[in-house]
């Protein structure tokens, strides 16, 4: 008994000897462990190659939305559905440029295009060997306005508006008050003028002389002439002075 008992031990020592000499293996994973690392390289891939396509994707969308930078670095947005309006080309014309304005001139100056302007003979203002004129103004506009001082007049001739000898002078300081004159529609102002009567000699200033075409008449403060036709008017071809303006635009 034992023997048989000896035996069987040793039988039993010998199978626990040979179990704890054979290789043991993994149960979880059976493939060796290159494989493992291939298969998480590849992967690893696969996520960096879906990743990059999800950020292509929202850029494209960012850019088909519209939105822009605005000059200081802020998103500038548009209301949905509106859009920028393109710029039209006017078909009106330019404004006219407004007449140039003296700055010394009446608050309520008549247009340019408003007066009618007219240079005839005044017997009362006649002298010893000259001629009186007048340089009326007359209101043709649809409001009163207003004129103050004298114009400005000379004669012009050679069928282009060329300025013959000198226009007519002013007088100084000494000469009558001036004021604003205020003209009702259809009424009319006039400045006072004597000429010298030139002749066919000079006159008593023994001048050249040349016919003229006409007056060249500046209302007071205007920068925009009239011609007043008057042919054969004669002139004073030299610098003598043969115009005098005697009296400012008054209601006569």
């Amino acid at each position: 008994m034992r023997r048989g008992r000896s035996r069987a031990g040793r039988t039993v020592a010998r199978m626990s000897s040979t179990a704890s000499r054979r290789p043991t293996r993994s149960i979880t994973d059976p493939r060796p462990a290159s494989n493992r690392s291939d298969r998480r390289e590849r992967r690893d891939r696969r996520a960096l190659l879906a990743g990059a396509a999800v950020v292509a994707a929202l850029g494209l969308a960012g850019c088909a939305s519209g939105g822009g930078t605005s000059a200081d670095g802020s998103a500038a947005s548009a209301a949905p559905g509106s859009s920028s309006p393109s710029p039209t080309a006017s078909a009106s014309a330019p404004a006219p440029s407004p007449d140039p304005q003296d700055p010394d001139a009446p608050a309520g100056q008549c247009a340019d295009d408003e007066l009618k302007v007219a240079v005839t003979e005044d017997a009362g203002g006649a002298a010893a060997g000259s001629i009186g004129y007048r340089v009326s103004f007359t209101n043709t506009g649809s409001a009163a306005c207003e004129l103050r001082g004298y114009p400005g007049v000379s004669v012009v001739g050679h069928g282009d508006g060329t300025q013959l000898g000198e226009p007519a002078e002013r007088p100084g300081a000494s000469g009558p008050a001036i004021e604003a004159v205020d003209i009702p529609v259809g009424q009319s102002v006039a400045a006072s003028m004597t000429v010298v009567n030139l002749g066919s000699d000079g006159g008593a200033l023994g001048c050249a002389t040349e016919q003229g075409d006409g007056w060249r008449v500046y209302p007071p403060h205007s920068f925009a002439a009239v011609f007043v036709p008057d042919a054969g008017v004669a002139a004073c071809d030299d610098s003598q002075v043969w115009m005098h303006l005697t009296a400012p635009v008054a209601a006569r």
